[in-house]
């Protein structure tokens, strides 16, 4: 129940107080259950195993996990970035070639400008301290009631163990193929079905 009351002065010029009386029961239970939908929300983006980050359209992050600042190899929350622009001054980004990724090709920018994708890999690298490992990121845009991209959202996972045990099988293969032509041996494969 909301109380309101308001003094004031009837024109036969006697004090009078006028209180209203507003039942909110079912705005509390409104409130309530936002509460613990957003507390049920919380729980599930601070549990994710993959870096989860979020931006507004301008690329300001609103909100990240434990597991962002983990990933980007941060110190502390509080030592994150607060935007996309930033990040160039402490990572870099390579594509799978190697050559740099310019900033527009990031995942974040890309989700920005209504790219949605997924398992899209790049190699990336701390400037000050040299950390360097494989991301695979997915991402796409989020948008309003109307279609108009208001933000985005990205899922980066370290992948680096996967590409340090595909790079070993790639060289033991080499190593195979180059011992079997030196060996000067004919070697088939028979599929006996």
């Amino acid at each position: 129940l909301q109380v309101s009351s308001r003094r004031f002065v009837a024109p036969d010029g006697s004090r009078r107080l006028l209180t209203a009386l507003l039942d909110i029961t079912e705005r509390k239970r409104t409130e309530e259950a936002l509460r613990q939908s957003r507390a049920k929300l919380e729980t599930a983006f601070a549990s994710m195993t993959e870096a989860i980050f979020i931006a507004d359209a301008d690329g300001r992050l609103t909100d990240f996990n434990d597991e962002f600042v983990r990933y980007h190899r941060f110190k502390s929350r509080a030592a994150c970035s607060k935007t996309i622009a930033e990040c160039p001054d402490y990572l870099d980004a390579f594509f799978p070639d190697g050559t740099p990724a310019p900033l527009d090709m990031w995942a974040m920018p890309r989700a920005l400008r209504g790219e949605t994708a997924s398992s899209i890999e790049y190699r990336l690298r701390r400037k000050d301290t040299g950390a360097s490992w494989w991301g695979s990121y997915s991402f796409a845009p989020i948008k309003n009631q109307d279609g108009r991209i208001i933000g985005a959202i990205v899922a980066g996972r370290d992948i680096t163990e996967r590409k340090q045990a595909e790079e070993a099988l790639r060289a033991s293969e080499e190593r195979l193929a180059l011992a079997a032509s030196s060996a000067r041996v004919g070697i088939f494969e028979w599929n006996i079905a």
